[in-house]
């Protein structure tokens, strides 16, 4: 209070200057004379008596919020929370002014209608305080945003200027170098780590206006289109790559950035200034023992066979790859000596019978195996975490990208088929590390063995030059038929494949109809099919290594009748020389038909996935954000089919929905209620015509955000495997204990789940039979109003539910501040709706509430007559 005046006064006068504050939670004022300002004030200290100027000291920086004028109302403002602190309301006079308490307490509808006056759109009462002090701290930072702007504009130049030249002499340029933090921890170590993996972040602003003020990693990784994954860090795994980390300090929960610099290093990032620093076990003890690891989606285009390459390329060390090339030029070069050891050994120290240099020439060679083995090994471990960083994040990416394709491409392919199709892309980078890497470097080094056996005898290099080429193309002829039978094998493991996992999933259909026999010999046809072709290529695998192993038996024979017949001049040591250079190069050259039919081998898989990465997601990084929306809904001259070859399933619709209006749509089967429902949820977009939401076109909307927006409940929806309460807040992971329990006792659920063993935290797996239709269909009720929705779509969300819990249902549809749309036939579910749509054939042909379509005796007279 103000000015010496007592809150219990029925009259509270004012003059020019003086002011009141409000301390009573729930007080309902009225302006009786005059004008009043109202203010909102944050209080830095206890409110004691005290005159106005002892008092003024008391409050921060207040904020205008509106003029009121006589006969107006204002509800009382009195917000204490350890989170946003002490706030109120105070009012201030232009001259004088006079203002009474009301008897009742401040309701739902003065709160509500307060908050429209000053533009503040709310969807409940109760998100009044915080929503507008959340106004006042976004103003507030507005303001000094500019300031500071202003202030810091000549440091912040003058430092990135000292920052280019300390980045000079830095071996991580990107350490500091333009990177200017917002004040948020959590946007600024997200911001960091997405710039170490070349993620694309959305912008604070575009975050705040998402998710407020207080956002989370979730919030970031969801509006960005990246996601993220809960880890534990156990154990030494700042020595390992786990790739890229976000970890939060135990004392203050600050967020600290963790990315690795090669295998087994890691270092930390400060999120004030960007510098890094080693991560070591010291630090490492301070942090907390989960963290969340980043996965770069692919970019929202289509993805061609080089950006898949590039895209898993970006994520192998440098230092890998240049292991790869030196060990492989080493391994090379140690074989280089074998020859020329051979050479020595036949040559020089068995004619004299040296076994002193026998003995040592004896320990070089058993050197260089040991040691070429040593190359071997470390060159092949470089390869497989090269191959497996760059399959894990392709992986990461598809999968990331298949859940976030329109809906209109799922009903091309079934689950098995699109779940083969993207796990095939591993199958792509592990043939392409035997192929492009082990036979690709070893054919390039192997030219020095080529070179060698030249410097032998020139024309026994041309014949065995001749002889490998000659074989090459008998292994390639065998090779491509090879291709052909895997191939067909490949397209038959996939069909039975599909047949397995639709047999599995509806396993209680066929037993319910007694056609397990007729399952299983489905299956059968496929699989002997396979089995059949895997013989055949079996058959043909064999015929290539007799060619092999005969081919080998066959070149020393020609060698040793060159040799004696021909009279080369070559001698003993020099021949076994050749032949020791020889086989390394036939190694290499004969691997190349065999690497070429598993090059081949990778079309088809990659053909089965392309359509996955060939299709964009549906929503792109231009979309903008739905914003709070009030409930608005309009189909415009909508016109839609799932197939242009067939008739439109909805023509030429239009409809109207006010914001908070509770309309049921009804129909016989097949008049396109279901379809109207995927149109407006985004899953599928019309021929011709728009809608809208708050007089925005959907297009160009974020359907994901939007979709945040709905609570939906759809025909044939499941639960997850999990808890009640995880199927019930997996739309709203942060979603408070209160606000879950609140919702189930609104659906009718609180008695069910007081009598399970484990309450909430029951668990429940769909088709499972551990529940009973009716729960299940409560639990979706529940999920879909838990995050308190400003749009509800069901659609037969009641069928399974008794006359009782329906009707409790209702009444608690009936209760909520957003706009309903429902499809119900049970009349009961209909008839307290605002407003009834009949649809038949895709138009609408009759609208009104209950009562006046009854009086109509039309369609739906017909339609509820059945039910009474």
């Amino acid at each position: 209070m103000g000015s010496g005046l007592s809150e219990k006064m029925e009259n509270i006068k004012l003059h020019g200057g003086q002011f009141y504050i409000t301390d009573t939670k729930g007080m309902l004022y009225r302006v009786v004379k005059g004008h009043v300002l109202v203010y909102l004030v944050p209080v830095k200290t206890d409110i004691g008596d005290g005159t106005d100027t002892d008092r003024a000291g008391s409050f921060g920086k207040r904020m205008l919020l509106k003029e009121m004028t006589e006969g107006e109302r204002i509800p009382a403002f009195c917000h204490e929370s350890q989170l946003l602190g002490i706030w109120r309301f105070m009012f201030m006079a232009l001259d004088q002014a006079e203002l009474e308490t009301v008897g009742t307490p401040s309701d739902e509808e003065a709160i509500l209608s307060f908050a429209q006056s000053i533009g503040l759109k709310l969807a409940y009462a109760q998100d009044f305080e915080e929503e507008l002090i959340e106004r006042y701290n976004l103003a507030s930072v507005r303001e000094e945003g500019y300031i500071y702007a202003t202030k810091e504009e000549e440091k912040h130049t003058l430092k990135k200027s000292a920052a280019l030249i300390y980045n000079v002499f830095r071996r991580n340029r990107r350490s500091v170098r333009d990177y200017v933090p917002t004040g948020n921890p959590l946007y600024d170590a997200a911001f960091l780590i997405c710039r170490a993996e070349h993620i694309e972040l959305a912008s604070y602003e575009r975050i705040r206006q998402a998710a407020g003020r207080t956002f989370t990693l979730s919030d970031i990784s969801r509006i960005s289109h990246f996601p993220t994954r809960a880890v534990i860090l156990s154990g030494d795994w700042f020595k390992k790559d786990s790739g890229v980390l976000l970890a939060f300090t135990k004392d203050e929960n600050h967020p600290v950035p963790c990315i690795p610099r090669g295998p087994g290093r890691y270092e930390r990032y400060d999120t004030k200034t960007g510098e890094r620093r080693k991560l070591d076990e010291a630090f490492a003890k301070t942090l907390k023992p989960q963290g969340y690891t980043f996965y770069r989606p692919f970019p929202a285009r289509v993805i061609g066979k080089k950006e898949l390459f590039l895209f898993g390329m970006s994520r192998v060390y440098p230092s890998d790859i240049f292991r790869l090339f030196f060990l492989a030029l080493l391994g090379t070069g140690v074989g280089l000596l074998l020859p020329l050891l051979n050479e020595q050994v036949y040559d020089r120290y068995i004619p004299i019978g040296d076994m002193g240099g026998l003995f040592a020439v004896g320990s070089v060679i058993l050197s260089c195996s040991l040691g070429n083995i040593a190359f071997t090994v470390v060159k092949n471990l470089a390869s497989f975490r090269s191959m497996n960083t760059m399959e894990y994040a392709v992986q990461n990416a598809a999968i990331d990208r298949l859940f976030n394709l329109p809906e209109s491409f799922f009903r091309r392919y079934d689950a098995a088929s699109l779940s083969k199709n993207v796990m095939g892309l591993s199958q792509i980078y592990q043939m392409t590390a035997d192929s492009l890497i082990q036979t690709g470097l070893t054919l390039l080094f192997s030219f020095l063995y080529l070179f060698r056996m030249f410097r032998y005898s020139k024309e026994m290099s041309k014949s065995a030059l001749i002889l490998l080429f000659t074989l090459t193309l008998i292994l390639l002829w065998l090779g491509i038929r090879q291709t052909k039978l895997e191939k067909e094998k490949l397209k038959v493991d996939l069909k039975a494949g599909t047949f397995i996992f639709q047999f599995v999933s509806g396993i209680e259909k066929i037993r319910l109809s007694a056609s397990e026999n007729r399952a299983i010999y489905k299956y059968l046809e496929q699989f002997t099919r396979s089995q059949e072709i895997n013989t055949r290529k079996e058959r043909a695998t064999i015929l290539v290594n007799v060619v092999s192993e005969v081919s080998s038996v066959a070149f020393s024979l020609i060698f040793y009748y060159m040799m004696v017949r021909k009279s080369l001049g070559l001698s003993i040591g020099q021949f076994t020389g050749f032949t020791a250079a020889f086989g390394a190069f036939s190694a290499a050259v004969l691997g190349l038909p065999q690497r070429f039919i598993m090059a081949n081998l990778l079309k088809p898989v990659y053909e089965n996935a392309r359509p996955i990465l060939e299709t964009l997601p549906e929503t792109t990084e231009e979309a903008s954000l739905p914003g709070d929306l009030t409930g608005e809904l309009e189909v415009s001259h909508v016109t839609f089919s799932y197939s242009t070859s067939e008739p439109p399933v909805l023509s030429d619709l239009s409809l109207h929905i006010r914001p908070g209006e509770y309309v049921a749509v009804v129909g016989p089967s097949g008049c396109g209620k279901s379809t109207l429902l995927k149109l407006l949820m985004g899953f599928e977009k019309p021929q011709t015509g728009k809608i809208y939401y708050d007089n925005r076109d959907i297009d160009d909307m974020d359907k994901r955000e939007l979709r945040k927006k709905f609570g939906v409940v759809l025909q044939g929806g499941g639960l997850i495997d999990g808890s009640i309460y995880d199927n019930i807040t997996i739309t709203a992971p942060d979603t408070k204990i209160e606000r879950v329990m609140e919702v189930i006792e609104e659906v009718g659920l609180k008695e069910d789940i007081d009598g399970m063993p484990m309450g909430i935290h029951t668990m429940v797996t769909e088709g499972a039979g551990t529940i009973s239709g009716g729960q299940a269909q409560r639990i979706l009720i529940a999920r879909a109003l838990v995050g308190k929705p400003k749009l509800v779509f069901f659609d037969e969300a009641t069928s399974a539910l008794d006359n009782v819990t329906q009707n409790r249902v209702v009444e608690t549809l009936e209760g909520i501040n957003a706009t309903k749309l429902v499809i119900a036939h049970r009349l009961s579910t209909v008839k307290r709706c605002d407003r009834i749509i009949v649809m038949e054939q895709g138009h609408i042909i009759e609208e009104g509430d209950y009562q006046a379509l009854m009086e109509q005796k039309g369609f739906f007279y017909e339609l509820a007559s059945r039910q009474m």
